[in-house]
């Protein structure tokens, strides 16, 4: 049996190997634990980041000031749960509004 050089075509159909991609382009496609990375700031990404802002924020100040600022943390986790049940909450429907498409409307997330 002969040894194969490089720059022998290999027997294989092409059609039973996909192509590779390029190490930059599948490592930009897969983030922590192989999950789906989004790609630019599509409004779900936009509303929990705001939620998580809104919670740190008023837990803080509930510490430093007084505790009725933990009322509105309380109200953003009702939202957050409303959000989760249904697929909006007030602040989804106030940035749509505002122009700012979902992921499914700007193919933001990239599918596997």
């Amino acid at each position: 049996m002969e040894a194969r050089t490089d720059n022998q075509v290999s027997s294989m159909p092409s059609a039973a190997m996909p192509p590779a991609a390029p190490p930059a382009a599948r490592a930009s496609e897969t983030g922590v634990g192989g999950m789906p990375r989004p790609r630019g700031w599509p409004l779900e990404r936009i509303v929990s980041a705001m939620a998580g802002g809104v919670v740190i924020g008023t837990l803080a100040l509930g510490r430093l000031h007084t505790p009725r600022w933990r009322l509105m943390t309380a109200f953003v986790g009702a939202n957050l749960v409303l959000n989760a049940a249904v697929g909006w909450c007030p602040s989804s429907l106030v940035l749509h509004k505002l122009g700012v498409k979902t992921a499914s409307e700007s193919g933001a997330c990239v599918r596997g």
